[in-house]
């Protein structure tokens, strides 16, 4: 279900619910979203940030710098693509592209470890941060609708993260 169509069932229900206009009910959960979307973003002390190109963590790194959505880069990858960048002309970059979404299978198999691992990372920051908004109050409608799924996804999300991983 898209976020879309998530919002406005919300409404709908929050408006049969409370007996509030439909449109006073979405401007209400928009404005809420808009709060806790706000604050999902917002680094806590506890909060363990990594490249997120190389995975450093921010002990490893000299420095990190936080990007939009949460992304972050350490100083070695900024330096590394700023080489990369001043030593390839528009011919290499459009070759460097064509190889990365259509690579061989070695190439493809390379990968694959780093990717499971950076799919491991990303759960974990998605657990922990809805683990987060639950602690602190947050209502599973909204987390949901900020995460743009159904509660029963977030909800199962959740519940296999509880299992240990197999590989």
């Amino acid at each position: 279900m898209t976020t879309n169509k998530h919002l406005k069932r919300r409404a709908r229900s929050l408006a049969a619910s409370t007996g509030q206009p439909y449109a006073t009910a979405l401007r209400r959960i928009r404005s809420q979203l808009e709060d806790r979307v706000s604050s999902v973003h917002s680094p806590t002390p506890e909060t363990v940030v990594q490249c997120s190109f190389c995975a450093k963590s921010e002990p490893a790194a000299q420095r990190l710098v936080a990007g939009p959505g949460g992304v972050f880069i350490c100083d070695e990858c900024v330096e590394s693509s700023a080489k990369l960048i001043a030593q390839s002309g528009p011919e290499e970059s459009a070759q460097s592209r064509a190889a990365y979404f259509d690579p061989t299978i070695e190439v493809a198999m390379a990968r694959l470890g780093g990717l499971v691992r950076r799919a491991d990372l990303v759960e974990d920051q998605i657990v922990n941060a809805v683990r987060r908004l639950r602690e602190q109050g947050s209502d599973w409608t909204l987390i949901a609708a900020a995460a743009g799924v159904s509660i029963e996804y977030l909800q199962e999300r959740l519940d296999r993260s509880k299992q240990p991983r197999s590989y």
